[in-house]
């Protein structure tokens, strides 16, 4: 029993001192200003698509679902020549990221999420999709211990989004509304999936979709799909 009594107190000591360590690092990063990883994020985006990103909403700290970086007012410039100026718009944007390198200003990503977002699809007259990126050059590494961003698309969650489709070509488009659906993928070349609802004229979709490779499908060139 006197064992019985020792482990268990080493337990819940043990499991105090987690607490008392996961408490002081959020209070650290409470203490650091929101605002410092504007710039990294805004950089990061735009060195992956090769577009401005702007975040004009104020950031803040979201504790739940879990620890990230919140922002509102998010855009995403189109490609050249698109009909809409902005290829996404978005009311409120989540961004998940790992405690610790938080404390370093630091931000690496766990998932996305994203808050009514209003994101436009188009195919250009010469058969190009918007949804083609050209890579940014790599941002320079930031100087005097600023902070830095990591992306990645593993696991995106979309919430109650809208998407507009638009053939050029065809002068034809289409709309999706009331999108909940989460992407999981971690590369341009790894496989890519989507699950989820939407609602097209009128009807509920239950969506589920498979392709072999992402970077493949965005160039426009052959890829398995189910």
């Amino acid at each position: 029993m006197q064992r019985s009594s020792r482990i268990g107190f080493i337990v819940r000591i043990g499991l105090i001192a987690v607490g008392a360590l996961i408490a002081l690092a959020v209070a650290l990063i409470l203490l650091i200003p929101m605002d410092t990883y504007r710039g990294p994020i805004e950089q990061a985006g735009e060195a992956a698509t090769g577009r401005a990103l702007h975040l004009r909403g104020p950031l803040g700290l979201t504790l739940y679902p879990e620890i990230g970086i919140s922002v509102s007012d998010v855009t995403l410039a189109n490609a050249p020549g698109a009909r809409d100026p902005e290829m996404a718009s978005i009311g409120r944007m989540i961004v998940g990221v790992r405690l610790l390198p938080l404390l370093s200003k630091r931000v690496e990503v766990t998932r996305v999420i994203l808050e009514k977002p209003v994101i436009h699809i188009e195919v250009a007259k010469d058969g190009t999709g918007n949804w083609v990126f050209a890579t940014a050059a790599p941002q320079a590494p930031t100087q005097g211990g600023g902070a830095k961003a990591n992306f990645s698309l593993s696991n995106l969650h979309v919430r109650d989004g809208t998407f507009t489709y638009f053939d050029a070509r065809t002068n034809k488009g289409q709309e999706l509304s009331n999108v909940d659906i989460t992407i999981d993928t971690t590369s341009l070349d790894r496989p890519f999936k989507v699950a989820g609802s939407a609602t097209y004229k009128g009807h509920k979709l239950d969506i589920a979709a498979n392709l072999a490779n992402l970077g493949s499908a965005m160039k426009q060139t052959e890829t398995p799909a189910t």
